[in-house]
């Protein structure tokens, strides 16, 4: 997950996921939200017997992000 900071809060974006993007107003609360709702979604994914979209390789953060490695369990 990629975090940075800006004048409305916390941003939080999951890095091998498509449009995956959490607001909060610190960086906990914004990777709570990102990792409840990608566990959320990766169940949904695997109970529909969808391929899951990851992206691969990771990309780089973008100017003013911040890497930050976080395991989900299912």
């Amino acid at each position: 997950i990629f975090v940075s900071q800006d004048d409305r809060g916390v941003l939080a974006r999951v890095a091998n996921l498509p449009d995956l993007e959490f607001r909060g107003s610190s960086e906990p609360t914004a990777l709570k939200q990102a990792i409840t709702k990608v566990k959320q979604i990766l169940a949904e994914w695997h109970a529909a017997g969808e391929e899951i979209p990851w992206i691969d390789p990771i990309p780089e953060p973008d100017d003013g992000e911040q890497q930050r490695w976080v395991p989900v369990h299912l």
